[in-house]
């Protein structure tokens, strides 16, 4: 298709409508929108982006998901809904999220950060992986103990045993080797 903007009014919608439904695109057109855009009518759209700039929150947590990206690589998402934030570009109720790439070498130390947090546990304590899991077995409706890895498949993952949490939330900018900026989550153990 040839869009030929030398008119007064250039290419109109109908032009292009025209265009696409000739019977020789019929096929063409069928296949390519019926899988880029299938699923266009819930896509959620953002004003900015969705991720924390430097400053302290205090968040909800929405969900903590698997996405699997581009060029097929995997993340845990950390869904929140900012509930006090002293950064203006961070309004409260935006809803902002900490992407995890989980090929990245520091990936689980991250996670274990956050999960250690919101299970009441400092996550630089030697037992760490106990206390995470003694918590959790406590909390689980099925009274099953579950192993640190399970708890995020089963209970976080799975089933979203982390909705409606509330944590504080530090966001620092640093610089990686190579001197591009990064945003450091630091998590603040739950109280409760």
């Amino acid at each position: 298709m040839t869009v030929d903007s030398g008119s007064e009014a250039g290419y109109t919608f109908a032009q292009a409508h025209k265009s696409c439904n000739k019977s020789n695109n019929n096929n063409n057109r069928e296949s390519f929108m019926s899988g880029w855009y299938a699923n266009i009518g819930s896509a959620k759209v953002q004003k900015t982006g969705q991720y924390f700039k430097p400053g302290q929150y205090r968040v909800k947590i929405l969900a903590v998901k698997e996405v699997t990206g581009q060029l097929n690589k995997n993340y845990t998402v950390i869904e929140t809904r900012v509930l006090e934030s002293d950064n203006p570009e961070i309004p409260v109720g935006s809803e902002k999220s900490q992407v995890i790439e989980m090929g990245n070498v520091m990936a689980l130390s991250n996670i274990k950060a956050f999960m250690a947090a919101v299970s009441g546990v400092d996550a630089t304590l030697d037992n760490v992986n106990t206390l995470v899991e003694e918590y959790w077995h406590k909390v689980n409706p099925d009274g099953v103990f579950l192993s640190f890895d399970k708890i995020m498949d089963e209970m976080v993952i799975k089933a979203n045993a982390l909705s409606d949490v509330e944590l504080g939330l530090t966001c620092t900018e640093i610089k990686k080797r190579d001197g591009s900026p990064f945003t450091k989550y630091i998590w603040e153990v739950r109280q409760d």
